[in-house]
């Protein structure tokens, strides 16, 4: 078969050159080196500048992009630096990417060419009145009946939402595509590498659009932030998926990866900052009304009464800087022990499992950043929470696996640090107890996404 003419990147850089593939020239490293994680640097040529010459663009300019040019993928380093995750806007850096997991796939689209609405050579055209990626219609359809449901807890209006400025804002679109991808490798393990690299390539096209936006588009009005608060969401969802499908050998990896994802998530809305009043009168309105009464709830069970006491001699009420630890650390112990209060409700246990990271205060990220045992301890039951939410595709066995873990971590710490985690491993346990009773048709999670749908609706 001819291969498709495409136009060349004269100044990409000296990596992707050496795997044939289209740079974008993304400036100090390109968007595919970012992705696997390889060295990027730039040939000098005669005269040039060592610049970027990309221009500032609106999304509007990117409306006919193809999808990326192959990428391999590699598992990605478990020492990654978190400021690589750094996210749109922040000190760090400007360019966002998360690690590619699994194993190294096959070229994108190698196999797969659009689907021909008439009948003739498939060559002849790529104009979009001729063709039709079916791979992408089948990811839209499996998105808007299927995965919106697993994160979203509102009805088809908000569905509609999503879809409305998606088919305007390029960089959302590819990453809904993205996570619809993400999703599949999960229900069909016999096509996982070909949608998990769908996935990471699809993403990967989502970040160079959102990237190479001016920032003064976001500025011009509040509704050009609303496509922005849904990208941020779906990114964040999808990187928490990615993190949670690692199993590194030792828990300061994890703990690395976790922070990236926080990190990633966190940073996207950083650019809402000083316009969340706005946001509240804009299309996101029932959305935003929603999240303030997930950030308002508080638990009141039993299961989270040791961590409790723990902090409270922990840390001195005399100290400004121990009350703000103290402080924030409660409100996200208050947070897990909701997830436990909500297991009749699968739905709204995922709901705060998925948000729990994004409402943690900065003191508590310090704190993580440092490794600080106190807030591991936190983290412990956090971790319950995930096998909390086993059955839903994003959590997976996950939970167990962190736990297990950052037992042995904090066993290493010595006996003291090793008794503030014996409660959430004997709650571990009783999870599966309860289950191994009740059957596993009748406990945690449901499995079919249909029945998740159906609890969204009902909230």
């Amino acid at each position: 078969m001819m291969r498709r003419s495409h136009r060349k990147s004269r100044k990409g850089c000296l990596e992707c050159k050496r795997r044939h593939i289209k740079c974008d020239e993304t400036r100090p490293r390109c968007i595919n080196c970012q992705t696997v994680e390889r060295e990027c640097s730039y040939p000098i040529l005669p005269g040039a500048d060592t610049g970027s010459d990309e221009q500032s663009r609106s999304p509007a300019d990117h409306l006919s992009v193809a999808a990326t040019s192959p990428t391999p993928s590699g598992a990605g380093s478990a020492s990654a630096s978190v400021a690589s995750f750094s996210g749109y806007g922040s000190s760090a850096s400007t360019t966002m990417h998360i690690p590619a997991p699994g194993p190294e796939p096959g070229p994108f689209m190698s196999h797969v060419t659009p689907f021909p609405v008439s009948t003739g050579n498939q060559e002849d055209s790529e104009s979009p009145s001729s063709n039709v990626n079916m791979v992408h219609m089948e990811l839209l359809y499996h998105f808007t009946t299927e995965s919106f449901f697993t994160f979203a807890p509102f009805n088809d209006t908000a569905l509609s939402l999503f879809m409305h400025h998606a088919l305007r804002e390029p960089y959302l679109m590819y990453q809904i595509l993205a996570l619809s991808a993400r999703h599949l490798s999960v229900l069909r393990p016999h096509r996982e590498a070909f949608y998990h690299h769908h996935a990471i390539q699809l993403q990967t096209h989502a970040l160079t659009l959102f990237n190479s936006i001016d920032m003064a588009h976001f500025d011009a009005c509040i509704e050009n932030r609303v496509p922005l608060f849904l990208f941020s969401s779906i990114v964040g969802f999808h990187a928490l998926c990615d993190t949670l499908s690692y199993r590194d050998a030792e828990f300061p990896a994890a703990l690395t990866r976790y922070l990236g994802y926080l990190h990633l998530h966190r940073g996207i809305y950083g650019v809402l900052d000083g316009h969340m009043d706005e946001m509240r009168e804009s299309d996101l309105k029932p959305i935003m009304e929603a999240g303030m009464r997930l950030y308002r709830t508080r638990g009141s069970g039993p299961e989270c009464d040791d961590i409790l006491r723990r902090l409270e001699e922990r840390f001195s009420n005399d100290n400004d800087n121990d009350r703000k630890r103290l402080h924030g650390l409660k409100e996200a112990v208050h947070r897990v022990q909701f997830i436990f209060d909500a297991m009749p409700n699968p739905a709204t246990q995922v709901q705060m499992m998925l948000a729990w990271g994004t409402m943690l205060t900065n003191p508590v990220m310090a704190m993580l950043e440092e490794g600080k045992p106190e807030v591991l301890a936190v983290l412990a039951y956090y971790y319950v929470c995930i096998h909390l939410c086993r059955k839903t595709w994003i959590a997976g066995n996950a939970g167990r696996f962190l736990l297990e873990s950052l037992a042995r971590y904090m066993a290493n710490l010595g006996p003291e640090w090793e008794e503030w985690i014996v409660t959430p491993c004997r709650l571990l346990q009783e999870v599966d107890e309860m289950e191994a009773r009740a059957g596993s048709d009748e406990s945690g999670i449901g499995s079919q996404e249909h029945q998740q749908q159906q609890q969204y609706q009902q909230l």
